[in-house]
Formats: C-alpha cells, structure tokens, sequence
C-alpha cells in the first residue's frame, strides 16, 4: 500500500533582472537577453518538485478464526501489540493473529496528519476503534495532526483494530479492508 503526495515548488518571478538588463542594453543584446529569459522563465514555470509519504506493508492484521453465534453480534480486537483482547459473542478456534507493521517514510520533514477509516467492503463486518502505534506514542482518534515527520529512514508503524460481525453475517474466509491516509502538513510561512 503506497500513499503519495506531489507538492509543486513556488514559481520564481524574473521580471527585477529584465528591468534591469533592458534599461542597459543594446537592441541586439535586448533581443538575445529577452530570449535567455524566456527560456529560463518556461523552465523554471515547467519544473516541479515531488514531496513523497510512502506506506510500505511489512505485515497485514491477521485476525483469528472464530465461530460466531448467529443470533447475535460478535466482535473482537487485535491491539497494536498483536495480543486479543473483548472477545464477545464468538469462540476463538486457533491462536493465529497479529497486529499490521508499516514502514512509514518521508523525503521532507514536514509534519504529517494520519487518517483510519473502514472500507465497507464486506457486508456485516465492521472494522473500528483503529490504534495507530507511531514513535512510542498510540493514537484511538482520527484524523492525528501535527505528527512529526517519519524522516528518509522511516519509522516502523503498528496497528490494531476492532472487527465486529452483525447478526447473521456470511460465514467463510472474510478479509474486510481498511485506508490509513497520511498527508504531509504545509509549513506555516509567516510573511
């Protein structure tokens, strides 16, 4: 899983030197000059600079495989530690389970903004109640802001969840999805 961001680079402005070039020079070094600076004007209005947030997968959340009591909602956590915890309505068949590791890596030190949400993807199953274990600290509440910058060598990230089953929800093998966003935060530039 990859999350990208691209940040374009502040168009720089040329017009100072052309005032002062043009008011002192020839009509034949006008006309070259005028030329150098549209060039250089169209280069420097074409160039771009990427700022990347990369999310790498070192292992995806694994949770057990339970038998579940139809008449009635089940849920159960894998925490960011990889231990179960609030098993309700359900029997846990095998010892099985972990929690997600992320790489998580930036090429500027901006601060970031993390996001968890469900997808949905998978009727009668809810994945909620997301930790987001970063840098000793875990955060339960999203969107997190003003987190510091994983940095070019990463920060390992873990992650548990809830997963909750409603009342007659499918049986077989599920494997319900979930989004972690991270954005990198625009610098304060004070004028």
């Amino acid at each position: 899983m990859q999350i990208k961001k691209k940040r374009h680079c502040s168009k720089i402005i040329l017009l100072p030197f052309l005032i002062v070039f043009l008011s002192e020079g020839s009509t034949l070094q006008l006309k070259s000059l005028t030329t150098f600076l549209l060039l250089c004007c169209l280069a420097v209005f074409n160039t771009t600079a990427k700022a990347e947030v990369t999310i790498t997968e070192i292992t995806p959340i694994q949770f057990p495989d339970a038998l579940l009591n139809p008449s009635k909602t089940a849920r159960l956590r894998v925490t960011w530690k990889g231990q179960l915890r609030n098993v309700r309505n359900t029997q846990v068949l095998g010892d099985v389970y972990n929690e997600a590791e992320f790489l998580v890596t930036s090429d500027t030190n901006n601060l970031i903004t993390v996001d968890m949400t469900s997808v949905g993807d998978v009727p009668g199953v809810i994945l909620k109640t997301f930790q987001f274990r970063y840098k000793n600290e875990t955060y339960t509440k999203f969107p997190v802001t003003g987190l510091a910058n994983p940095g070019v060598d990463g920060e390992i990230v873990q992650v548990g969840m809830r997963i909750q089953y409603t009342k007659n929800t499918s049986t077989g093998g599920i494997t319900p999805s979930y989004d972690i966003t991270i954005t990198e935060e625009e610098p304060i530039v004070v004028p």
